[in-house]
């Protein structure tokens, strides 16, 4: 019996792949000075610096009355990607994700000043151009439905 419960396991184990761990060359395609597009109109602009020999990477976020800074790691005791974001309207954002399928995916929430939890999803995926696709989904019910945040596309400012 023992043997038939230990050779099952290792065909249960080899049939499902472990989830890859983080790499602090995942995020790479991220790092550049950005335009942050919306539907192709320029409403940002951001800085992704890659900092602490590439575990880190700085992000510095600005909108026209708008602002932010993310700092994006990698978590070696939970071997997952992690983001705190603050911004200049007082919201807090803390996010865990892994990378797969091409694409940095988090999930995590937003405190905001009023005292709500706003739980949410981002996605980072680099483009065949050279850009980043920037996604963003919120859920003010616990995530029983979501709705588009933002779409964003970044470009490499000129």
């Amino acid at each position: 019996m023992f043997l038939c419960t230990l050779l099952l396991s290792a065909v249960v184990a080899t049939a499902t792949p472990a989830p890859t761990a983080a790499n602090p060359a995942q995020l790479q395609f991220w790092v550049g000075e950005w335009d942050v597009l919306d539907n192709g109109r320029k409403v940002a602009t951001t800085s992704i610096q890659s900092i602490n020999d590439g575990r880190a990477i700085l992000e510095n976020y600005a909108e026209p009355g708008y602002s932010g800074k993310s700092l994006t790691f990698v978590d070696g005791v939970l071997g997952k990607w992690r983001q705190v974001w603050v911004d200049t309207q007082g919201r807090v954002g803390e996010f865990a994700g892994e990378f797969k399928d091409g694409a940095l995916h988090f999930t995590g929430e937003t405190h905001t000043p009023d005292g709500r939890t706003i739980a949410r999803r981002l996605t980072l995926e680099p483009t065949a151009d050279g850009g980043v696709h920037h996604y963003s989904e919120k859920s003010d019910d616990g995530g029983k439905t979501w709705v588009k945040a933002y779409d964003y596309i970044y470009a490499k400012r000129q």
